[in-house]
């Protein structure tokens, strides 16, 4: 005699750690067992919440509850059992409930999609495959040039005429430089800093953007680091010289914690024409850098556009 089969819903929309506290509508549903033609009756039991949360449902028994005060990171799980017309009853028992009888909400945390673990699990997930993954979300909002939203369409000087003007298609392509490297363990003081990254630029393009990814912090005791993204001709790479003038964004960025969660940030946009042999450069400064930084990974990812 088959049992009827519960479904708790989902998969639910990951919940941005901005938009705590919130609330999430659960949908149940199921499958009547033998002799039964209906659900009739649903009971939704909690299994775990990140401890101190105050979340709670607004019904134990609607079909479609509303878990509310979802106010901290974490992942809520609630099982769900149903009951058919012929008084048929899914299983009840937790370990022995299938995974569809259950529902997840999981609610991120600020450090770039972690997950903490609920009551009853050990560790951190990454909600992405990878952190480089995070810098490419972070520039999602650049389309690729075969998208035609990104195309403007100019009138020619001289059309054939009023009613049928020659048109000129200028595509533009987004592309990513990309590089990590090591936090130098020697004190940062002055201008230029002793850590610098740095892109050189192959042809005609524009910078547009940039994230930083900071991360595997260890016993490293600064508090806080200076990223300033400078534009340096040809002869200022050269003699390694870096002008006020061509600082294009700067950020302060709090040290990575021993815990190893990444720190990650984007710029607001901004549009530096740049010609071939002219460089891109990172300044990383503090007040006090010594070799315990060594242990810290910085990634910098620069969003460039080139017109043609």
């Amino acid at each position: 005699m088959a049992l009827p089969l519960a479904d708790g819903g989902g998969p639910y929309s990951n919940i941005a750690y901005s938009s705590l506290p919130t609330s999430q509508v659960l949908s149940g549903s199921g499958t009547p067992g033998t002799g039964g033609t209906t659900i009739v009756g649903y009971a939704w039991t909690l299994v775990d919440k990140p401890t101190g949360s105050g979340a709670s449902l607004s019904s134990g028994t609607a079909q479609n509850p509303t878990l509310n005060g979802i106010d901290l990171p974490g992942t809520y799980i609630y099982k769900l059992v149903v009951t058919d017309d012929a008084g048929g009853v899914s299983v009840s028992a937790t370990i022995d409930a299938p995974d569809e009888a259950f529902a997840y909400v999981c609610a991120l945390t600020e450090h770039a999609d972690l997950e903490i673990p609920g009551n009853s699990e050990r560790n951190w997930k990454d909600k992405l495959t990878g952190w480089a993954a995070k810098i490419d979300e972070l520039t999602a909002s650049f389309e690729p040039a075969t998208t035609t939203t990104q195309g403007s369409v100019q009138l020619s000087e001289s059309p054939v005429s009023a009613s049928a003007p020659v048109a000129v298609t200028q595509d533009r392509v987004y592309m990513t430089l990309r590089k990590t490297g090591k936090i130098a363990a020697t004190t940062m003081s002055g201008n230029p800093a002793q850590s610098v990254l740095q892109f050189p630029i192959p042809e005609t393009l524009n910078a547009v953007q940039w994230s930083y990814l900071f991360a595997d912090g260890g016993t490293t005791t600064r508090t806080s680091y200076t990223l300033d993204l400078y534009h340096q001709s040809e002869a200022e790479f050269v003699a390694n010289t870096f002008n006020v003038g061509d600082k294009l964004s700067t950020f302060t960025v709090a040290a990575p914690g021993a815990d190893g969660r990444p720190i990650v940030g984007a710029s607001s946009t901004f549009d530096r024409a740049m010609v071939a042999r002219d460089a891109l450069s990172v300044v990383v400064s503090a007040a006090d850098a010594d070799a315990a930084d060594q242990g810290s990974d910085l990634t910098i990812t620069i969003v460039c556009k080139r017109k043609w």
